[in-house]
């Protein structure tokens, strides 16, 4: 009866010995090491992280701001000017007489140039605009331009006995502007031949009134004169030709 007692309180614990463990379900297991197994701990010694993307793939593209300077020629220049912007223009007409100008072109559409007059008989200065609203192999054009003759000897062209008539020929300075319309044929940005044709004003041309009065009076014997100052004023046709070269 004693043996049979003690295998009646030993045998439950021998059942639950020989037993297998059930394995712990991947589902209710919530362990440290699997946090740590499925979860990417960033590199804090060294690496960034990757840049989060900062537009949509599917959006539109976000249109790119203007900028307020072009590089031109491997320089920077508040304009639209595309190409070469400096030049040098020669030419030649009537009546405002040859010149040798500096361009700067500071837009595509706009030119400005200064530089000397000569006109046979004296040096000046002259400065002025062209306008090219196209640029095509023909290149309408519409100058306006500006100057003044410092210099003025018109003996050279006309002879007289007169010292007061002479006095008078040797310092015929004078003023003209001129507007023009024409063409330019060639390259806007290596070499272009133009013609020009329009209207040209003369003036500020004077004449000292003791000088014409002294001439008026020794070329006459009976009465006297007196007049003032001679100012001359004149508005005529006029054409221009030569070319232009842009070196930069």
């Amino acid at each position: 009866m004693r043996l049979f007692f003690i295998f009646l309180l030993t045998f439950p614990l021998l059942a639950g010995a020989e037993e297998p463990a059930a394995a712990p379900s991947a589902a209710a297991s919530g362990t440290k090491s699997d946090v740590i197994t499925a979860t990417r701990v960033p590199d804090t010694a060294g690496a960034t992280a990757p840049a989060e993307p900062t537009q949509n793939p599917g959006a539109a593209p976000a249109p790119a701001e203007p900028t307020r300077a072009r590089v031109v020629a491997g320089k920077q220049w508040y304009s639209m000017s595309e190409g070469k912007i400096l030049g040098l223009g020669v030419g030649a007409g009537f009546p405002d007489g040859a010149s040798v100008t500096v361009l700067f072109r500071p837009w595509w559409w706009l030119r400005l140039n200064g530089g000397l007059a000569y006109n046979y008989v004296g040096f000046g200065i002259r400065g002025g605009v062209s306008l090219q609203p196209v640029h095509w192999v023909l290149t309408p054009t519409l100058s306006l331009d500006l100057g003044r003759y410092l210099s003025g000897d018109i003996t050279k062209l006309a002879s007289t006995d007169n010292p007061y008539a002479q006095h008078i020929l040797q310092n015929m300075t004078y003023s003209f502007a001129s507007a023009q319309i024409g063409v330019e044929i060639g390259s806007q940005q290596s070499f272009a031949f133009y013609l020009r044709g329009g209207l040209v004003s003369l003036f500020g041309m004077t004449a000292s009134g003791a000088d014409v009065t002294s001439y008026l009076n020794a070329a006459q014997t009976t009465g006297q004169f007196k007049v003032g100052d001679l100012r001359v004023t004149a508005l005529l046709p006029c054409f221009s030709l030569g070319f232009i070269i842009f070196i930069y």
